[in-house]
């Protein structure tokens, strides 16, 4: 009976992902794609200063199947991003691949090992200088977001606000029902936005 009563939880919990599975891909944009993940890098940068047990569980949760060489039912949204972006060709029935936009690999799992330990790792900034090229990143919107967010502790109060705004709008144009967004807001609802 027990596990009857966790049937709808689990059902609910996996409709109010994003990505579950290729059908979601048709009408999508492989750049809208890179655009949010790298959103999602960003958030998970900030969730590491305002609740770093999640944002660890969450790095963790994404590195489950590190090879990311399919989409599945039961990973984050963000894994399977990676997975679309790291093999486009898996997936160009339903998304038109673009040769400009792909996943650095080995720094990418780098990325997560870090993240799973136990604190700030100084390698991040040169992986998000590194992401920004695999994924065709170029407005400075987001070169800005980057500068202030993996500065957090060093950046103004106003400008944290700003940037948790920015990404907050950024889930909101291009992945509203995403995993991590849906987490996220109650999570930095103390900053003005």
């Amino acid at each position: 009976m027990e596990n009857e009563d966790r049937l709808p939880f689990i059902q609910e919990l996996m409709e109010t992902r994003m990505f579950r599975n290729a059908e979601v891909l048709k009408g999508k944009h492989p750049q809208d794609l890179a655009k949010l993940l790298y959103t999602m890098f960003m958030a998970l940068e900030i969730l590491k200063n305002v609740d770093f047990r999640y944002a660890k569980d969450y790095a963790g949760r994404t590195f489950a199947y590190s090879n990311w060489d399919y989409m599945r039912t039961n990973v984050t949204d963000m894994a399977n991003i990676i997975a679309v972006l790291m093999h486009p060709e898996r997936y160009s029935s339903k998304i038109k691949p673009d040769s400009k936009i792909t996943i650095p690999e080995f720094q990418t799992k780098t990325y997560f090992r870090n993240s799973m330990g136990d604190g700030p790792h100084p390698e991040h900034k040169r992986y998000f200088f590194t992401l920004e090229g695999y994924l065709n990143i170029t407005e400075t919107k987001y070169k800005t977001l980057r500068r202030f967010i993996l500065d957090w502790e060093n950046t103004e109060l106003s400008d944290q606000e700003w940037a948790v705004k920015q990404v907050v709008f950024e889930f909101n144009h291009l992945g509203r029902t995403c995993d991590l967004f849906l987490d996220f807001v109650p999570k930095v609802k103390n900053y003005e936005f």
